[in-house]
């Protein structure tokens, strides 16, 4: 919590389906934010504070990016009057938090206008539950802009479905995925977090083959390591059973 973002914290305090999970640190925010999408598929919110509050959230943002986790940032900012201020990243006039977080996000969208937050919202909402390109994204909320009550048309707050994208199965390259596996001498299912949302299928699959499986560590959790096919993940810091079976 800062100055900047205070006016939102208030009103999140005020809403009652809305739950705050207060971090010592923005970038641990943004990490834990990562593990509940993991755990849960839904698109979680981070609220920062201007100046040190957005620097410090950097990392997780781009590790956000990298690994096409949604995630919607709200990031405070200082007044948008043309004064300097104290934590005021803008010092040229040019955006300064767009052009620190625009190459780790998929859009940062500045609200200008009290009247204008729900459509910025939603924008960013909208950038980062893109099917094909998945990530961050941020709305910028400065204070004097935070501080302002609206009046907003209920058409304005429609329920913004999750968009998803549907790609038809070729029926040839499933017959030949079949093929391979069953001329298979050491057949390898690696899951991968693309198969997030899909964990009943993958685990029919696993348990129609019989072969062993592993993750990796974005997969992490999508099938039990208990599984008696599991040889738990590989990638970063393997598990020794994926290292010796991959070695052999």
């Amino acid at each position: 919590p800062g100055g900047p973002i205070i006016s939102v914290f208030h009103q999140v305090h005020l809403h009652p389906d809305a739950r705050l999970v207060e971090s010592r640190h923005e970038s641990g925010a943004a990490f834990a934010a990562l593990g509940y999408h993991r755990s849960s598929g839904r698109v979680p919110a981070l609220l920062v504070t201007a100046g040190p509050g957005v620097t410090n959230v950097v990392t997780g943002i781009a590790a956000a990016y990298l690994e096409r986790v949604p995630m919607l940032v709200i990031c405070g900012d200082v007044a948008s009057d043309g004064r300097r201020f104290l934590q005021d990243l803008d010092t040229e006039r040019a955006g300064g938090i767009e052009r620190l977080l625009g190459g780790v996000t998929r859009l940062v969208r500045r609200v200008e206008r009290p009247e204008a937050a729900t459509s910025a919202l939603r924008a960013a909402l909208r950038a980062a539950t893109d099917p094909e390109r998945p990530g961050p994204a941020v709305l910028v909320v400065p204070i004097d802009a935070a501080d302002v009550e609206t009046e907003e048309s209920p058409r304005h707050f429609a329920t913004l479905a999750t968009p998803r994208a549907e790609a038809p199965l070729d029926p040839a390259a499933v017959e030949a995925a079949v093929a391979h596996l069953r001329r298979a001498r050491r057949p390898l299912v690696l899951v991968g977090a693309g198969c997030r949302g899909h964990e009943v299928e993958v685990r029919r699959l696993v348990d129609a083959l019989g072969a062993p499986f592993m993750t990796t560590p974005q997969a992490k959790g999508l099938l039990p390591e208990s599984h008696p096919a599991s040889l738990r993940n590989g990638g970063m810091s393997s598990s020794y059973w994926a290292r010796r079976y991959t070695k052999e």
